[in-house]
């Protein structure tokens, strides 16, 4: 089995599903959503939580803003604490 390399974005705006592509500002592809899931907190707000296959390289340009996320305004980025594999 292939260990992927994953990193997950949390926003505060709903943009994507499980399975969608997403891409820089540049149109350059980052990866594909692997899990979507809203968390809510009492009394204080709502985020979305995404797991995206992609780099580490695309991933550490993510974290250092050297590229965005397309139709993302804010975002935030974090190496996954689960491990994906393929097989």
């Amino acid at each position: 089995m292939d260990k992927m390399f994953v990193f997950t974005m949390h926003t505060e705006t709903k943009f994507y599903d499980k399975g969608d592509i997403i891409f820089s500002d540049k149109g350059e592809t980052l990866g594909r959503v692997l899990r979507c899931s809203k968390i809510e907190i009492p009394s204080e707000k709502i985020f979305y939580t995404y797991d995206v296959e992609s780099t580490k390289e695309d991933f550490q340009r993510l974290e250092n803003g050297e590229i965005n996320i397309w139709k993302v305004k804010e975002f935030s980025v974090f190496p996954c604490s689960t491990f994906y594999y393929r097989g």
